[in-house]
């Protein structure tokens, strides 16, 4: 089969592909230009923000958010909550995924299966990532009062600042976006509070992106 053109369907395609390679080939050149932007690469097995990057590479925070700006500029990674004004949350485009992949062949580290896109809701992720939130969030183990809640957080981090007003504010706007839910009185007569499935899920990825850390 030919197109009008002249050209083939096996031509065409056999342009698109070596176009591609093209492209990639020159993507990679300019990442493994700055040894910044190649350790943001390998670090990226999951959706993460400026500020879960720069603890997983030891970067500044302000360098991995202008590195993440360029490199989606270039393709490589893309934003999820393009309009967040900050707690941008950022994943590997499919060019970035076999940059990763080049990487890790070159540097003989272990293989591993490309990663892909949880669903989610990334703009209440987003939301989610600011300090008090996400202790909150990562708190809740089981149906808590705000009290309890509190304890776990600075128990899981001592240089938290947070009340237990705080942390009732902070329930507050959850339960609003579907995060938070409450249960049934403890026999004292205190309402006690749960994460939903969507909040169990968002837990689950920022205690992931921790645990990279």
């Amino acid at each position: 089969m030919a197109w009008s053109s002249g050209i083939s369907v096996e031509g065409l395609l056999t342009k698109i592909h070596y176009c591609r390679l093209m492209k990639n080939s020159g993507v990679f050149r300019w990442l493994v230009g700055s040894e910044r932007r190649v350790r943001i690469t390998l670090t990226m097995i999951m959706p993460l923000t400026a500020v879960q990057v720069a603890r997983r590479t030891d970067l500044d925070r302000d360098s991995c958010s202008l590195a993440l700006r360029q490199m989606a500029r270039r393709e490589v990674v893309q934003c999820l909550n393009t309009q967040a004004r900050s707690s941008r949350v950022y994943f590997l485009r499919e060019t970035g995924k076999r940059c990763q992949t080049r990487l890790r062949a070159e540097r003989r580290m272990e293989k591993i299966v490309p990663p892909s896109l949880p669903p989610l809701n990334w703009d209440l992720y987003g939301w989610v990532c600011f300090r008090h939130r996400s202790a909150v969030v990562k708190a809740m183990r089981e149906p808590s009062i705000p009290p309890a809640i509190r304890r776990c957080a600075r128990e899981h981090n001592p240089h938290l600042r947070i009340s237990t007003n705080n942390v009732r504010d902070t329930l507050r706007l959850m339960i609003a976006r579907g995060l938070v839910r409450r249960s049934e009185p403890q026999e004292n007569g205190r309402t006690s509070f749960d994460l939903t499935d969507t909040g169990r899920q968002v837990q689950e990825l920022l205690c992931r992106a921790e645990a990279l850390s």
